[in-house]
C-alpha cells in the first residue's frame, strides 16, 4: 500500500513500477523500493520518466500539442470534452490527412481525446446516461509535467513561438479573462480563442469585429445585454457560446453571414438567429423555437444536415401539418441522439398535434426522446407496436403532460430502454398488454430487459394495471 500511495494516483507510474517489479517476489526488494533514499523516483524521476515515455509515444505532433493545451486549465479543473475539442479546433490543432480525410474535425478531436485517456494523460472520465464520455480531469502531476514541457519547448515549436504572455500564463492564440479590455484589436490580431465566460463584463467593444482570426468566442454567464453589430464580421468563427446569458435579449441582424459557424451553444430561444438554415456547417444547435415568420419556420432545419448531439424544438403548435414537419428532415440527422419535442402549454384542443408528431420521426440511432404538452390522443406510428426495431437504441423516454393521450406505446420490448418517465398523462385509464409487447408473446419473452428506473407522476386516472399475458408454447 505504501508503494501504491507513492504513485500519487498516476496510473502511468503504477504501470512503470509494475513492469519493473512484477517478477520480484522477495519482500525485502519491495521494502527497499518503498524506503529507498531515492524518493525522487516517485516524486520526480519516476513520474517524469513514465509521463515522458507516454508523451513521446503519442502518434503525432498535433496530438502532443492537444495534450499540452489541456494544461491551460487550472489543476483539478473539470474539462468538458466537447468544449475542449472546440478549443483544439480553434487553435488549428485538429488536422485532416490522407488517413483520416473522411473524418470531421470533431471526429478527429474525439479520437485525440480517447487517445489521451487511453494513455492515462487524461483521467477521471465522466459519462452521461447514454455511455458517452463527457469530461475528465488532468492529474496534478501530469499538469505540472505538461506545463514544464510547454516552457521548455517554447522556442522549439511553431505554435509556442506565437504564444502570448498574459498575467504570467503562457498561451497559444487563446485568451481567458474575467474582464473585457480589448479596445484596440491590433494588439490581439492573432487571437483565435477569446473566453470571457463567468466574467464581470457588461459590455463589449465594437472593435471586437476586428479580430479576423477569431474561431472561438465564449461569453457564457455574463451580464452582457447586447452583442456588438461588428460580431457578424467574424467570418471565421467556428464556436459561439452564449450559455446563461440572461441579460442578452436578442442577437444582431446578419448572423447568417457566419457561414463557418459549427457550434452555437445556447439555452435561450432569444439567441436563435433568424435564417438559421443559412449556416450549413452548424453541428450544435441545442434549441430551436418554431416561429410564424418565414425565416423562423421549422423548414429551416432541413438545411442543417450535420446537426448532432441534442435538439429541443419548441412551439410545435406553429407547424401547419405533417408535410411541413417532415420538411425539417429530422429522420436524416443520424448524429442527433437526444430530442425534445415541445408544444405550447395550456392550449385548448389538439389541433394537428398527431400529424405533426408523425412527421417528426427521428433517425433510428437516437437515444433519448422527450415529448411535452402533446395534445394528441394517439402515439405516432414510429412509436407503435410494430416499430420496436426502429427504436433499438432508445435509452430514455419521457412523456410529460400529454393530457389527451389515451394509450401507451409498446415499451416492454425496447432492448436498451433504461429510464422511463410518465408524467401528467391524465387521459390514460388502463395500462394493459399493449404496454408490454406487440402480441401475446411466449414464455421466453423478456420484458423491459434494461429498465433501471420507472417514474410515474400525476397519472391518477389509471384505474387498472393489468399483468402481462404470456402465451405458452406447447412442447
Amino acid at each position: 500500500m505504501d508503494v501504491a500511495r507513492k504513485c500519487e494516483g498516476v496510473p502511468l507510474v503504477a504501470t512503470v513500477i509494475g513492469g519493473t517489479m512484477f517478477n520480484k517476489r522477495d519482500i525485502n526488494e519491495w521494502a527497499s523500493l518503498r524506503d529507498s533514499s531515492r524518493s525522487g523516483f516517485f516524486e520526480n524521476e519516476g513520474i517524469v520518466a513514465a509521463l515522458r515515455l507516454s508523451f513521446d509515444r503519442l502518434s503525432s505532433p498535433f496530438l502532443k500539442e492537444c495534450f499540452l493545451y489541456c494544461s491551460i486549465f487550472p489543476k483539478g479543473f473539470k474539462i468538458q470534452k466537447e468544449q475542449l475539442i472546440q478549443l483544439w479546433m480553434a487553435e488549428g490543432l485538429l488536422q485532416q490527412d490522407h488517413i483520416n480525410s473522411l473524418l470531421t474535425l470533431e471526429d478527429i478531436g474525439n479520437e485525440y481525446f480517447i487517445n489521451l485517456l487511453s494513455n492515462s494523460l487524461l483521467q477521471d472520465e465522466e459519462k452521461d446516461i447514454y455511455g458517452n464520455i463527457t469530461g475528465c480531469k488532468m492529474h496534478k502531476s501530469i499538469h505540472d509535467f505538461a506545463q514544464s514541457i510547454r516552457y521548455l519547448g517554447k522556442s522549439n515549436t511553431s505554435h509556442s513561438q506565437l504564444q502570448n504572455a498574459f498575467d504570467g500564463v503562457q498561451l497559444w492564440h487563446s485568451l481567458f479573462s474575467k474582464f473585457s479590455f480589448i479596445h484596440n484589436e491590433t494588439d490581439f490580431k492573432g487571437l483565435r480563442v477569446l473566453n470571457f465566460s463567468d466574467g464581470y463584463i457588461s459590455s463589449l467593444s465594437e472593435s471586437i469585429g476586428g479580430l479576423k482570426h477569431l474561431r472561438y468566442f465564449d461569453i457564457s454567464n455574463t451580464r452582457i445585454p447586447r452583442l456588438p453589430k461588428s460580431i457578424i464580421q467574424l467570418y471565421h468563427l467556428q464556436t459561439l457560446r452564449l450559455l446563461s446569458c440572461n441579460s442578452l435579449k436578442k442577437l444582431p441582424k446578419g448572423m447568417e453571414s457566419l457561414i463557418y459557424l459549427r457550434h452555437l451553444c445556447i439555452n435561450d430561444t432569444n439567441h436563435v438567429p433568424n435564417g438559421i438554415g443559412c449556416l450549413p456547417n452548424l453541428r450544435t444547435l441545442p434549441i430551436f423555437d418554431v416561429g410564424i415568420k418565414q425565416r423562423r419556420r421549422i423548414g429551416e432545419l432541413r438545411y442543417l444536415r450535420e446537426l448532432e448531439g441534442e435538439l429541443k424544438i419548441s412551439n410545435l403548435h406553429n407547424v401547419k401539418n405533417k408535410e411541413e414537419a417532415k420538411g425539417a428532415k429530422i429522420r436524416e440527422k443520424e448524429r442527433l441522439h437526444k430530442l425534445r419535442y415541445e408544444w405550447k402549454y395550456g392550449r385548448e384542443g389538439s389541433s394537428n398535434d398527431e400529424e405533426v408528431l408523425e412527421g417528426l420521426e427521428p433517425h433510428q440511432s437516437f437515444k433519448s426522446l422527450t415529448i411535452e404538452y402533446y395534445m394528441g390522443e394517439n402515439n405516432p406510428s414510429w412509436m407503435a407496436r410494430k416499430s420496436v426495431n426502429k427504436l433499438v437504441e432508445l435509452v430514455e423516454l419521457n412523456l410529460f403532460d400529454c393530457e389527451k393521450l389515451k394509450t401507451l406505446s409498446t415499451l416492454g420490448k425496447y432492448p436498451n430502454l433504461k429510464y422511463l418517465k410518465l408524467w401528467g398523462l391524465k387521459n390514460v385509464k388502463c395500462i394493459g398488454n399493449e404496454f408490454y409487447m406487440d402480441n401475446a408473446g411466449d414464455s421466453a419473452s423478456i420484458l423491459f430487459p434494461a429498465l433501471e428506473k420507472l417514474t410515474l407522476h400525476s397519472v391518477e386516472e389509471v384505474k387498472s394495471w393489468l399483468e402481462v399475458k404470456i402465451k405458452r408454447v406447447a412442447n
